[in-house]
């Protein structure tokens, strides 16, 4: 009861918070239940806590991936247009070498944007899932000392709690460590990033469109 009570007031921590649910569920298991199954109640219990926390520590990943993926190709189609722009230019000084390599310097900026964005993407998305990796270390080491520490001290949960011991003197944070809504797991959902490339993509579309429209009318 101890130990529960101080990891609930460091819930924050990933191990207070994961010692928590399985000593939470080895408490409350029913009397009639064997000590082994109690066990396997906690042992269940670290379980769900350990993928819960991990797949919130990992929230973001997955839009940094799609950042540090599309950004160097973002630019390089940018990259690519201004190349055609350059070749494509009307008149004599499309064959000046200094107006071809101005308009390739030009072109070349939009590279130089996507690698910005990309390097310090890749950075910060292997500094959080290195951070994730350390932090799952700590937390398999604390579900097995607190599973050897359960199994070696199974006459504990047989001794009546003290009067005020219980899940209400816990808060609600126990509610949400041990309650039936430790099946739900949140995950990243990069719906303004979404919207933002939707409508670039839109407005990409839109002037491709126009620009053909405009060439076609002025070539008749």
């Amino acid at each position: 009861t101890e130990a529960i009570v101080v990891a609930t007031h460091h819930s924050r921590g990933h191990v207070a918070s994961i010692v928590a649910a399985g000593l939470t569920a080895f408490v409350d298991a029913a009397p009639q239940l064997t000590d082994a199954e109690a066990i396997g109640a906690a042992e269940r219990a670290f379980q769900r806590r350990h993928r819960r926390l991990v797949a919130d520590l990992k929230s973001g990943v997955g839009t940094l991936t799609s950042i540090a993926l599309l950004a160097p190709f973002i630019g390089l189609v940018g990259t690519v247009f201004g190349i055609m722009g350059t070749f494509v230019g009307g008149g004599d000084r499309s064959t000046g070498l200094s107006y071809v390599a101005g308009g390739l310097a030009e072109a070349l900026v939009t590279t130089a944007f996507g690698l910005l964005v990309a390097i310090p993407s890749v950075w910060c998305r292997n500094y959080v899932l290195t951070s994730v990796e350390i932090f799952e270390s700590e937390m398999s080491n604390a579900t097995l000392e607190t599973m050897t520490y359960c199994d070696s001290h199974c006459h504990l949960r047989h001794v009546p709690e003290h009067p005020g011991a219980g899940k209400t003197r816990y808060g609600s944070v126990l509610d949400d460590i041990s309650g039936t809504r430790s099946w739900e797991i949140a995950y990243d959902r990069p719906r303004g990033l979404l919207l933002l490339v939707s409508f670039y993509t839109l407005l990409f579309v839109l002037l491709v469109v126009s620009t053909a429209l405009v060439a076609s009318l002025g070539a008749r």
